[in-house]
């Protein structure tokens, strides 16, 4: 029976099931080098299968205590390695993309394959990117939507199974991340407005996920002792920045770039919405909404903003030297990306009745909870907009779903859809192309006899090989309050460092080069690995 299920739902999801198959082919999960900050959460599965012990490495401000042993299962199966960590991440994006199908109601009838829900979320380029990598995000999304979906189940049939399944799933979510309380909130709100509040189902719905939190932070400050992270750059970041009212503003403006980043990735379900009637009320609202836009677009300019994940230069943080962005680089497009954000918020202007549907308004309520909750944080990137996007989108698509719909609104949002994959698809290949090309470039150097820590190859390489070592010599001489965010890298001294390009000067010699294909210039690049003359060697000042 259970095979025969499985065939079934791979005959009715084949499109999306392909791409996301082809996706992982193409692009490759493998290869032995860290992205982004990935590097401090595979330390913890490398603490995991090596000393028997969980470890929340210093630089780590989520919870990480599910994604730990998540990833310490596919490393055992699959052999420790940075290919199995991201192996792991493609199977929890796997997953977020059957829950969030659930959420939604799966594609509507007469609906192009592209506007499968599943689809669209994996084709979302944070979540494409993000899903190639072991950071905590994908991770946290999926067990998130699955506690979502769980919940929202258990309000319609009331079932104590469904519920525990839920409050279970909120758990294992909450021990990802610690934002997983938005859920929480999001299904007291909920309970609270249906009039379905009783001892029983708030028993059923939060014991296991308030139980896992109790013992989470007992665990965590009284047993492991806590991090420098958690105990001075978090809590003590998040009360300096929230205690300048000069602040505030800034905390606008990353709303208002949270607000369009979410209303561009819904764009194929705001082209599904039909044109409304112009009322004098729906003036008063839209007109102070774009005026507020034309204000932000004045003082941030264009997109992208935060950069984190998309710069203008590609997906990712780039080396020394800027690598060539190909397509992010045209003004036309990042004006196209702006508008077509502002049209999208403008079409759920329009149709916010749509959203009166209860699960459209409890997942807005868990968006806007995980904006607040991004938006007072001392530093800011693009990548927290993930969790407020995600809910936006599954509530966007119910909307899309309760009105009558129209063909030639259709294809046109699959074609918005085709769009946000393709870029998706280009920008998390070539991430991956030029990470394994600058590894594979450092890797020469290592073999003349330099080592890691000598080579500039990029924060995710340097803090790979220095951050834990150096964090346990800072720990020993200073007090933690006054250890930095980056005192661990100042005083590091580089021989050598990859560049993108040719940077020729008498002061270095190339050692090594190497090319590969990028899909967003559609051609091949080059990367460089130079070596300082006369043993000379530098420190980095921009920290």
């Amino acid at each position: 029976m259970g095979i025969k299920r499985i065939a079934g739902f791979v005959r009715r999801n084949w499109g999306w099931l392909g791409f996301f198959l082809c996706a992982a082919v193409i692009i490759s999960p493998f290869g032995e080098f860290p992205l982004n900050d990935d590097w401090a959460y595979a330390l913890s599965v490398k603490h995991l299968l090596s000393d028997h012990v969980l470890i929340i490495p210093d630089m780590a401000t989520a919870s990480l205590v599910w994604q730990t042993l998540w990833g310490g299962f596919w490393s055992l199966l699959l052999g420790q390695s940075y290919a199995a960590l991201r192996i792991s991440t493609l199977a929890a994006a796997l997953l977020a993309a059957v829950c969030f199908g659930g959420i939604t109601g799966g594609r509507k009838g007469g609906w192009p394959a592209l506007l499968a829900p599943e689809f669209l979320l994996l084709s979302t380029p944070f979540f494409m990117m993000l899903s190639f990598t072991f950071m905590t995000d994908v991770h946290y999304i999926a067990w998130m939507l699955l506690a979502a979906a769980l919940y929202l189940r258990a309000l319609e049939n009331d079932d104590a199974k469904t519920w525990l399944l839920a409050s279970l799933a909120a758990a294992l979510a909450y021990l990802t991340r610690q934002i997983a309380v938005a859920v929480l909130i999001t299904i007291f709100a909920s309970l609270l407005v249906r009039g379905q509040l009783s001892a029983k189902r708030l028993t059923l719905a939060f014991a296991l996920p308030l139980a896992a939190m109790a013992a989470h932070y007992y665990w965590f400050n009284i047993i492991h002792g806590g991090n420098w992270a958690s105990n001075y750059y978090l809590s003590e970041g998040l009360a300096s920045f929230l205690s300048k009212p000069a602040n505030y503003p800034e905390m606008l403006c990353r709303a208002a770039a949270t607000a369009l980043y979410c209303a561009l990735f819904a764009l194929p379900a705001a082209i599904l919405l039909p044109r409304t009637a112009f009322s004098r009320k729906d003036a008063a609202i839209l007109l102070p909404v774009l005026a507020l836009i034309a204000l932000f677009t004045l003082y941030k300019g264009l997109p992208p903003y935060y950069p984190n994940l998309i710069t203008l230069h590609g997906f990712g943080i780039n080396l020394v030297g800027a690598k060539s962005g190909g397509m992010l680089e045209c003004g036309i497009l990042r004006w196209l990306a702006l508008a077509a954000a502002a049209y999208s918020l403008s079409k759920f202007l329009l149709n916010r009745l749509l959203f009166i549907d209860r699960r459209a308004a409890a997942l807005l309520l868990l968006s806007a909870l995980h904006l607040a909750l991004s938006v007072t944080l001392k530093n800011f990137y693009d990548r927290y907009i993930l969790a407020a996007s995600v809910p936006f989108m599954a509530a966007a698509l119910i909307a899309a779903k309760n009105c009558a719909g129209s063909r030639l609104r259709d294809r046109a949002s699959a074609g918005a859809a085709f769009a946000l994959a393709l870029f998706a698809f280009a920008g998390t290949w070539d991430y991956m192309n030029w990470n394994r090309a600058k590894n594979s470039a450092a890797r020469v150097g290592i073999e003349a006899g330099l080592r890691p820590e000598q080579i500039n190859n990029g924060f995710d390489w340097y803090a790979s090989a220095l951050y834990e070592p150096n964090m346990e010599k800072l720990k020993r001489e200073l007090p933690l309050d006054r250890i930095g965010r980056f005192d661990w890298i100042k005083d590091n001294e580089f021989s050598a460092f990859v560049c993108f390009g040719r940077m020729d000067s008498p002061y270095w010699d190339l050692l090594s080069g190497t090319s590969y294909f990028s899909p967003l210039t559609l051609r091949r690049e080059n990367i460089s690995l130079y070596l300082l003359k006369n043993g000379r060697s530098y420190r980095l000042d921009s920290y």
